[in-house]
């Protein structure tokens, strides 16, 4: 009597621990998505090289996946951080003026690193693998910019 009890828990808890596929809402942002945010709007100072102070690259998918500072916080965390207080991109006096990210560039970027900012679809990005989520102004809150 005791082994069906334990086999019948075991086959519980096994089909607890597996997720459920529906379970997670994902709108699969892909990296291409991000990288067209990351090349309008933060290449600039985040290139290679680094520009006005930037501490590191983000050109490559593999840029944005290193450990970063002296608590090696993986970068994603950070740039998520960056992105949603607006911290990023800096708004600082170069000449043509830095840009707010708009509020579809916001989303996209913030969606990508919030579903684990995996190289979603592949790192060989065309053109038209770049297009951006419509506008969640409940995600991107104050973004700013044209596409508001």
């Amino acid at each position: 009597m005791a082994s069906r009890w334990t086999l019948a828990l075991a086959l519980l808890l096994l089909a607890c621990s597996e997720e459920d596929p529906g379970s997670r809402q994902s709108s699969g942002v892909t990296w291409c998505q991000a990288l067209g945010v990351l090349e309008t709007s933060c290449q600039r100072c985040h290139g290679e090289p680094s520009q006005n102070g930037a501490p590191f690259p983000l050109i490559t998918y593999e840029h944005t996946q290193i450990l970063y500072g002296n608590a090696q916080v993986p970068l994603p965390t950070k740039m998520r951080s960056a992105v949603a207080s607006d911290f990023m991109p800096l708004q600082i006096p170069i000449d043509p003026p830095v840009q707010p990210l708009t509020c579809e560039q916001k989303t996209t970027l913030l969606t990508w690193l919030d579903e684990g900012a995996e190289a979603v679809g592949g790192v060989d990005c065309s053109a038209s693998d770049k297009t951006l989520l419509p506008c969640n102004p409940d995600l991107a809150g104050g973004a700013g910019g044209a596409g508001n």
